[in-house]
């Protein structure tokens, strides 16, 4: 029998939160929001009420049910959290005016999930049912904590367990409750203190009693009627038998607004009429028909399967234990208990160690061994996809595993044979969205080996232009190094005359760029590594590429400088009144203009402006290099190619005229263009959008460039003939 939920001062809220339909007179541990209106009805004119929570959660539509209770409730409802308010009872509890965590206790939030069957079209449809609710949910946090819903969202990704100051810290409740030593955030008194050990213990202890929770829910839901169904699809008892050996057969309901368990009759089912005697108990036993017998051992089974699927999924049961609890005929309520008990056994333990000094403090529990494994693993699936030598032996011992073998070292399960591909999909998914290291893994994975066929390829426009780094996504300032004032001597009394820095500095930023990527779940769960390294080839291709279209299709442009003149412009005197061919004569007057370039101040020319770089198109390609070829033996003056070796050629396939330009090296001060990228993340990198779903696991490309013209003074221009 559920017990009352108020008690004393208190409305006690203790166990999973159930829809109302899912709760009969046999459960404990449990409540539903029918169960809580009357609690709340039975407080009906105070102005305070207190509740007292302590659940792993539960169903969070009956969550929500509450909370709104709780938001529209007249009086100042205090939660207070007495052990743990994780999943759906974390929901619950953001209705309260206020909420006052013990020092001991957690919170848990995370995205709502569903065991769904059906096929295709079903399981979408799923999945945007939950989508929706996780962006509502999203909200709910978002105001309560007072945080962006993004924020929130990324949070309940993550699956974020918060001890009670990590709480406050970040909005999600307003004190911890008063004890013996230190004050509450908020002034509200003293807190206890709570040692790291024994913090570590309670959530790894409430993760443990979630995951009980949630494959006890399982077993509940296999053997209770679903919500939308219609009611006599109700679990049935039979009785005893009456005299006449006619069998009354009656539907379990839940309990009623007194809260006794009201007994529905089947229909058509005689039911004996008020004041008819009472009747002995027959002595020959009800035998049950075979039919019925088959029928009843199949839904045991079923329901047996239903509650260890999702473990056996994550690889916390093996299928030849459920197989046992099977043909051991054992009833669903003593199967979850004994797959409680298996899965709590595969939990790893918080030891304790003592220091040199004797001091006790908590031991990392696996940390180090996780970070190596983490690495090691990732350099090992890097030198798989690639081909390549791993960087170290973290990697060795890995070395020789499939994905889905990877992905159940990351997860401590137990990898499946290759044989079974639906076995090698579940290990992968549950690795996936379990909150294993695994996406990371593949990300790293990924991402490294990007990096180094992104750095394998050659850009034309590095050949013009120099790089910089931006420090983030704002316009900078770049001034031109030729525009500072040169020096000048200091005179007898050391005054020092002072020049200026023009104010023609101009304006760079960044831009963000991206596309999408998949891997197939086919080449995920068939270790195709093939497949994987040619979708990582192409999108370490597109990069470079999409790098120099941008900057040539600036470059053409011409784009206007501060002073709102073109790059290329009479006025800057570097470009060539007439459009004439590559020659001697006219690379003469080309590299004339750029010597005679005079730096902001109009005075000083500016020293060795050389050109060093011949910029063409297909159309001038041969001709650049007879004019840039070194001549062997020239018999005569005329035949001596003057500019051999002075210029390099360049050639660009975006250039589709004859016009020719000459630069300086991008090394000089009077360079022209600047590219650039976000300080650090040179590369392109990859982010997992969805970690794995029907179309496998999709990605998006992302990459941070920026480039554009800073000068005029190191570039000329021909427009050719």
């Amino acid at each position: 029998m559920p017990q009352p939920l108020l008690q004393g001062a208190e409305i006690v809220l203790t166990g999973a939160i159930l829809p109302d339909p899912y709760v009969y007179p046999e459960d404990e541990g449990v409540f539903s929001p029918a169960m809580v209106r009357r609690a709340l009805d039975a407080c009906a004119g105070q102005n305070a009420i207190t509740l007292r929570v302590n659940s792993p959660g539960g169903d969070p539509s009956a969550a929500e049910d509450v909370r709104m209770m709780l938001s529209e409730a007249a009086a100042h409802i205090t939660v207070r959290i007495i052990g743990e308010a994780c999943s759906a009872a974390s929901l619950l509890v953001m209705g309260a005016d206020r909420i006052e965590m013990s020092a001991g206790s957690v919170m848990m939030i995370h995205d709502p999930s569903v065991l769904a069957m059906g096929n295709a079209a079903d399981h979408l449809k799923a999945a945007e049912r939950l989508e929706s609710a996780a962006q509502g949910y999203a909200a709910i946090y978002a105001a309560r904590a007072k945080i962006p819903a993004q924020e929130a969202r990324a949070l309940m990704v993550a699956e974020t367990w918060m001890t009670a100051e990590e709480a406050v810290d970040r909005g999600f409740a307003d004190a911890v409750i008063a004890g013996e030593a230190r004050a509450s955030p908020d002034g509200a008194g003293p807190v206890p203190e709570v040692a790291p050990e024994m913090m570590a213990e309670s959530i790894a202890a409430a993760q443990r009693h979630y995951s009980e929770t949630c494959l006890r829910m399982s077993a509940l839901t296999a053997r209770r009627p679903n919500q939308s169904q219609p009611a006599q699809m109700a679990t049935k008892e039979v009785s005893m038998p009456t005299p006449t050996t006619q069998t009354t057969q009656t539907t379990r309901a839940p309990e009623d607004d007194a809260g006794t368990p009201a007994a529905v009759p089947t229909p058509g089912t005689p039911t004996p009429e008020a004041g008819t005697a009472p009747v002995p108990q027959p002595s020959a036993t009800m035998q049950m028909n075979s039919d019925q017998a088959v029928a009843n051992e199949r839904r045991r089974a079923r329901a047996i399967l239903s509650a260890a699927r999702p473990h056996m999924s994550a690889g916390s049961l093996s299928e030849s234990f459920v197989e046992a609890l099977i043909d051991e005929g054992v009833s669903i309520e003593t199967a979850s208990h004994r797959m409680l008990q298996e899965i709590s056994a595969a939990q790893p333990d918080i030891s304790m160690a003592r220091s040199e000094r004797g001091a006790r403090h908590p031991a990392r529990v696996g940390r180090e061994d996780r970070d190596t494994r983490r690495e090691g693993l990732a350099m090992a699936l890097t030198a798989r996809i690639s081909g390549a030598a791993p960087e170290d032996d973290r990697a060795r011992p890995y070395m020789e595993m499939s994905i889905h073998e990877m992905a159940a070292a990351a997860t401590g399960a137990r990898a499946p044979g290759f044989g079974s591909y639906a076995s090698r999909e579940d290990v992968i998914m549950s690795a996936m969205q379990s909150g294993s290291d695994f996406p990371n893994i593949l990300s790293l994975s990924v991402n490294r080996v990007l990096e180094q066929g992104y750095d394998l390829i050659g850009r034309t426009f590095t050949e013009i232009s120099r790089e910089m780094e931006f420090n983030d996504f704002r316009e900078h300032t770049v001034v031109r190094p030729d525009e500072f004032p040169g020096l000048r001597k200091v005179n007898q009394t050391g005054e020092i005359k002072f020049g200026s820095i023009g104010d023609s500095s101009e304006m760079l930023a960044l831009g963000s760029y991206a596309t999408g990527l998949s891997i197939s779940r086919q080449a995920l769960v068939n270790d195709d590594m093939g497949a994987i390294q040619s979708v990582i080839d192409n999108a370490g291709a597109i990069v470079p590429e999409f790098e120099e279209s941008l900057f040539w299709q600036i470059f053409l442009s011409n784009p206007k400088l501060r002073d709102g003149v073109e790059v290329f412009h009479a006025d800057h005197g570097n470009l060539a009144a007439a459009g004439t061919g590559i020659s001697v004569t006219s690379l003469s007057a080309g590299r004339k203009a750029l010597r005679q370039m005079k730096a902001a101040d109009g005075e000083r020319v500016i020293a060795m402006n050389a050109p060093a770089i011949l910029l063409v198109g297909p159309e001038n390609e041969t001709l650049a290099e007879q004019y840039l070829a070194q001549n062997v033996q020239p018999t005569k003056a005329a035949d001596v190619n003057t500019f051999s070796g002075k210029l390099r050629p360049v050639v660009v396939e975006a250039i589709e005229g004859k016009e020719w330009y000459l630069f300086v090296d991008p090394s000089k001060r009077s360079h022209v263009f600047k590219h650039g990228y976000l300080r650090g993340r040179k590369a392109p990198r990859v982010r997992v959008d969805e970690p794995f779903g029907v179309q496998g696991m999709r990605m998006t490309l992302e990459h941070d460039f920026g480039a554009g013209a800073v000068n005029f003074r190191g570039a000329y221009k021909n427009p050719g003939q």
